[in-house]
């Protein structure tokens, strides 16, 4: 479970994120209408030709090894008014 929290002087927020819903965004944006519409092949001539079928197999990989690093943090930001957003599995 990936955990974004943010917090403030005045209030702290947990967001847990399953891995299914993760599993599930990468299915949404490798869908064969999403992906024509961010990846239109004359709008953006300079990025690399990856395949949609590629591209969901190198994400479920991705989930599929994050699995493994649990207590990992992903990111972690401290602004100068002392509000903090930290991202961890």
């Amino acid at each position: 479970m990936l955990k974004a929290k943010v917090k403030n002087e005045k209030w702290k927020l947990t967001v847990p994120v399953p891995y299914f819903l993760l599993h599930f965004s990468v299915s949404c944006l490798t869908s064969p209408l999403v992906w024509e519409k961010l990846f239109d092949a004359g709008a953006r001539p300079g990025l690399p030709a990856v395949s949609r079928k590629q591209a969901r197999k190198a994400f479920k990989n991705l989930i599929k090894e994050l699995k493994h690093c649990k207590g990992t943090v992903l990111l972690e930001v401290q602004a100068k008014d002392g509000t903090g957003v930290r991202i961890k599995l």
